[in-house]
This record gives C-alpha cells, sequence and structure tokens, in this order.
C-alpha cells in the first residue's frame, strides 16, 4: 500500500491511462488496514471482486468494499431557502457546509437564476482547499438553472431572458441555490441539453469564444494549432474552430 503524495500521483495516473486497452485497480485502504495483512483482515475477497467488477477506483474501509457510484441526492427539508456551499474555513473539501442566506435585490441588467446544476473547475477545487493565490471569492462559476426574475437596464439591448427560460451562465458563487447575473454572460439552453451538461460549457467556451473570434478574429481562411485537444479548453476549441470553418491542426 502507498500514502501520502506518491499514493496521490498513483491515483492519478490511473485515472489518466485507463479507458484504453489497459485495465487496473486503485484501491484506497483505511491506514490501519494497509499496514496489516489484507488477506486475514479484511472479510472481502477484494481482488476478486476488482477482477468481476471492473471499477477503476475503489475504497476499502472496515473491512467492507466500496465502489463509486452516481445516487440521486434527497431533498433536503432544510434546504427550502435560499443557501449557498460554502467552505468553513478552507483547507479542506471535507468542511463545505450549507450557508444560508438572505435574497439579495436584483439590480438593474441582471436576472436571477435558480441553479439546478453546477460545474466544477480546478480553480473550485483550489479555492475550497485555500490554495487559490490571493481571495477568489465563493466558489463555483459554471451553472445551469432556469430564470426566476429579471431587471433589464433601460439601454439594454438584443433578445433578453424570460422568466420559466432556461439558461447556462458564467456566476459568482455558483455553489448556491439562486445566483443573479449579467444578462452578458449568460445564454439562453437548447431545447433537449440537460442542465448538467450545459452547466460544463460557459467556462471553456466562453474562454475560447473570447480568444478565438473577438481576440484574433479567426475565420475560416485560417489553420488553427490547438493543444491538448482533449481537454475541456481543447474540445471546447475544436468546436468553435469547427463551427467558424477554421481547419484544425
Amino acid at each position: 500500500p502507498m500514502s501520502g503524495t506518491p499514493a496521490a500521483l498513483l491515483w492519478g495516473l490511473v485515472k489518466c491511462t485507463t479507458g484504453g486497452a489497459l485495465e487496473c485497480t486503485v484501491t484506497d485502504v483505511d491506514p490501519i488496514l494497509g499496514r496489516q495483512n489484507l488477506s486475514t483482515e479484511c472479510s472481502v475477497d477484494f481482488f476478486a471482486s476488482s477482477c468481476e467488477l471492473r471499477d477503476v477506483n475503489q475504497v476499502m474501509k472496515c473491512g467492507s468494499l466500496f465502489h463509486p457510484r452516481l445516487l440521486r441526492a434527497p431533498d433536503l427539508p432544510m434546504a427550502r431557502g435560499s443557501y449557498r456551499i460554502a467552505p468553513q474555513p478552507r483547507g479542506s473539501l471535507q468542511n463545505l457546509i450549507l450557508d444560508f442566506t438572505s435574497s439579495e435585490p436584483l439590480v438593474k441588467g441582471f436576472a436571477s437564476i435558480s441553479v439546478h446544476s453546477v460545474g466544477i473547475n480546478f480553480r473550485d477545487v483550489l479555492n475550497v482547499l485555500g490554495a487559490y493565490p490571493g481571495d477568489p471569492g465563493p466558489p463555483g462559476s459554471d451553472c445551469a438553472g432556469v430564470v426566476c426574475a429579471c431587471a433589464p437596464h433601460p439601454t439594454s439591448s438584443g433578445s433578453l431572458p424570460n422568466v420559466g427560460d432556461a439558461a447556462l451562465a458564467l456566476a459568482t458563487g455558483a455553489f448556491a441555490s439562486m445566483v443573479h447575473v449579467p444578462f452578458t454572460v449568460m445564454s439562453l439552453m437548447c431545447a433537449g441539453v440537460p442542465f448538467e451538461l450545459a452547466s460544463s460549457t460557459p467556462s471553456v467556451y466562453m474562454t475560447v469564444w473570447l480568444a478565438l473570434e473577438q481576440a484574433a478574429g479567426a475565420n475560416a481562411c485560417d489553420t488553427i494549432l490547438v493543444h491538448a485537444g482533449s481537454g475541456g479548453i481543447g474540445t471546447a476549441a475544436v468546436n468553435v474552430c469547427n463551427a467558424l470553418g477554421a481547419r484544425v491542426w
């Protein structure tokens, strides 16, 4: 068994390399159990279970084997008011709590969105762990939900969202039940797009669009080199290049 930084590096390496021809499993064991003979102390034959279930990651705790699964969280009756998820204090993911807040007035040029899904970025992880330089503010930026209020500015132009529209946005403190966002950093969702997918797009696509279309003025005559095309920014860059008609290299 490994622990500390070497274990974290191995865990990340396995997650990056699996999915192809390589088949392997990493098991996170209790520190005490890890220093003992697993075959005698553990009531579960986790070697056989690994081969049978083919899970890349699994956790061994108190003699039981746990596998990662996505489950629908039960409704929280105490969370019917306005709240946000915030670290108290920063330094560990275990310090995240429900912080109940009062509703702030909606200012002109903003829309209020009832958050249905949020996207987690590496910046959010650093924020919660207290490893981000300076004051990053409350965690959460990418989100998707339903517009519940609008306050158009007298000088607002173009089509504006209506109450009840599904929208995605780049917000501040999006790990919350409600966020206020300016019209300039939100967009209506296409029909049939789930909230989970929509909330994964704002940061990467806004970054790529600002860089390629507005800053560089890319068009169908250009050939664009995209580094790390399989990552979040890379995937968005390839899609934006295709939309602009540019050649990807």
